[in-house]
């Protein structure tokens, strides 16, 4: 399933959630989330991606700040 989110500064995701259970968060067709994980699995695993590049969770904090 394919949809879009409004994030609440009006950036536009896609959001394709995958009959596994995993969510995948994209901007301009590359993974990309700011305010979350871009890629989320069924059993709990994270991944942080902005504008394409993956992320350790504290580089992406980094990134935010």
């Amino acid at each position: 399933m394919k949809e879009k989110w409004h994030n609440e500064t009006c950036i536009t995701y896609t959001v394709r959630v995958w009959t596994t259970g995993a969510i995948l968060w994209r901007l301009d067709d590359k993974l990309h989330r700011e305010d979350g994980p871009a890629v989320e699995y069924a059993h709990g695993e994270k991944e942080w991606w902005l504008h394409g590049k993956k992320l350790t969770e504290e580089e992406w904090k980094q990134e935010k700040k």
